[in-house]
């Protein structure tokens, strides 16, 4: 598990880079605010978008915003590779809650 703490504005980070196999980057609950395919940083980026085509040995840089503590998960959208391979990633989002955002519904014990 990755650790990262809330905040306003976007982290950045890369996609996982396969030799050998295309992924559809994917933040389960989420969006990317911005996305550089293919790692292009000079270009403008994509913006809000769902999940990015990654292709076999190419990269992603990309911004996805935090603003409430809790779990993100990451996979590829081959949806096999993550309930058989276990390539899922989660990182763990640490800081105050934000209930005017999101207030979480926990169901009564019982």
């Amino acid at each position: 598990m990755v650790p990262a703490t809330r905040r306003a504005g976007p982290p950045g980070g890369t996609a996982p880079r396969n030799p050998d196999l295309p992924c559809s980057f994917h933040a389960i609950g989420n969006v990317w605010t911005k996305a550089w395919p293919n790692g292009a940083l000079a270009n403008a980026p994509d913006t809000y978008v769902q999940t990015v085509p990654v292709a076999p040995g190419s990269t992603l840089v990309a911004h996805l915003a935090l603003p409430v503590p809790g779990q993100v998960k990451f996979l590829d959208h081959a949806l096999t590779r993550a309930v058989r391979k276990g390539m899922i990633g989660v990182m763990d989002v640490t800081g105050p809650a934000q209930p005017q955002i999101f207030k979480p519904e926990h169901p009564a014990a019982g």
